[in-house]
Parts: structure tokens; sequence; C-alpha cells
């Protein structure tokens, strides 16, 4: 029997996985119910701040899936898996560069929705927010990956901004397909465009991995407090001392 390989946890999911064991208890679970007889307005309160914090959660979970993705996007960068399948090796890098700028573009925009799900989160709890965090954010985000996420929408919103060494092993492999004569070996042409690539990608992801834990580590225990008040509140409302706390416009007290 083939033995199955253990998930690799590194510094991320390390800072990540507490806040999940957290939330498991009330928050990340399959089916959200809340006692039967509870006052209308009341019951409607309690859920917007449940679907606020799987909210939350979501968003912080999609900052670190694309993170993920781009460890995945190094590897596909490092291996040509196509042979004798009509994909070339151009072909094959230049969709791993497309799908590098692209995460570079969504942690941008991923970062900006977490923190307007963290913002809603911060109210209802009464947590510490700073407003000047996303500017903050952008800003680092900006001075790393800026070249990235112009090239993608240049890309999108104009002619295709191309990764200039793979373009240049294209018109290569493109010639030496037509005739071999004229560029006799493109091997080494396709290492420099690999490791160049290579290169971009590993910046981006190293850059990825020691954002996402910072942003836990600067705002995890705001995380894990909401989450142990909620868990507070469902003992609560499950024990039936709907007085001992109160809901004033989607403020906890």
């Amino acid at each position: 029997m083939r033995r199955s390989k253990k998930l690799k946890i590194d510094g991320a999911e390390e800072k990540f996985i507490p806040i999940l064991d957290a939330a498991g208890r009330n928050i990340l679970i399959l089916e959200f119910k809340l006692p039967s007889g509870l006052a209308v307005d009341l019951e409607n309160d309690i859920t917007r701040i449940y679907y606020s914090l799987v909210a939350l959660l979501r968003a912080l979970s999609e900052v670190h899936s694309v993170f993920v993705d781009t460890r995945i996007t190094f590897r596909m960068a490092g291996r040509y898996p196509w042979r004798n399948s009509g994909i070339s090796k151009s072909d094959h890098m230049r969709l791993v560069w497309f799908q590098f700028v692209n995460h570079c573009y969504l942690l941008e925009e991923k970062t900006k929705l977490f923190y307007e799900q963290y913002k809603i989160v911060a109210q209802i709890f009464s947590l510490d927010f700073d407003p000047k965090d996303l500017t903050r954010a952008n800003r680092k985000i900006k001075k790393e990956l800026g070249s990235y996420i112009r090239a993608r929408g240049q890309t999108f919103h104009g002619w295709y901004d191309a990764h200039q060494e793979i373009a240049l092993f294209s018109a290569a492999e493109l010639v030496h397909s037509i005739d071999p004569m004229v560029v006799p070996s493109i091997r080494a042409d396709y290492s420099e465009a690999k490791n160049l690539l290579r290169i971009d990608v590993k910046i981006g992801l190293d850059f990825m991995k020691s954002f996402f834990i910072e942003l836990v580590d600067r705002h995890s225990s705001c995380i894990m407090s909401a989450i142990t008040k909620f868990d507070r509140l469902m003992e609560l409302v499950e024990g039936g001392k709907t007085n001992s706390f109160s809901i004033k416009k989607g403020k906890v007290s």
C-alpha cells in the first residue's frame, strides 16, 4: 500500500492554524444553529455577527491562498511536464509568468478584502482598528511587487507585457523549430529563461510569506479575542442568559 505524503507545514501555516483551531468550536462549522425561542431581532443580530466572523476568516484564508498558489507556481516554473503534448516550453513559461503576476495582483486585492472584514469585526467587538494599516500594507505590496502588478495590468488593458527572457527564448524556439540550422540548440536559452523566471517568482513568494506572517502577527490577538467573545456569547445564548449581554447598533457589550 502506497503511503500518503504528509502536508508540508511552514511558518505561514504555523501562524494560521491556531486561529482556525480556535474558530472550530462555533464558527467553522457545517451548520450554524441558534436555540429556538429567541427574539427575532436578537437572532438576526447574532446571525449577522456569525457571518461577519466567517467572512473575516475567509478573507484571511484567501490572503494565505495567494501565497500557497504562488508556491505552486514556483514549482511549476522549474519543471516542464508537457513533452510531446503540443505545448512548447515557451508556452509553459508564459502561462507560469502570467499566473505569477496575477497572484501579485490578487495579494493586493485580498488584503483590501481582509481589512474590510477586519474593520467590521473590530467594530462589533470594540477591538483596536487602525485605518492606516491598509495603507501601510498596500505600500509594502507596491514596493515589492509593483512592477509585477503593473505587468499584469498592462497585459489585461493594453499590449501583452511578457517576461523579457521568455520572449527572447520564445523567438529562439520558434526559429529553431523552423530551421535548426539557424539556431542549432536552445538548451542554454531555455535554462537561462527558466532560471530568471524562477528568480522573479521566488522574490514574490518570499515576500508573500513574510507579508502573511506579519499580517497574522499584527492582528491575531484581536482575531482570537473576537472568536473568544463570540464563543462566550454563544455560551450565554445556549444557556438562556440573553440578559447578560446586549447588541446595539451591531455592537456587542
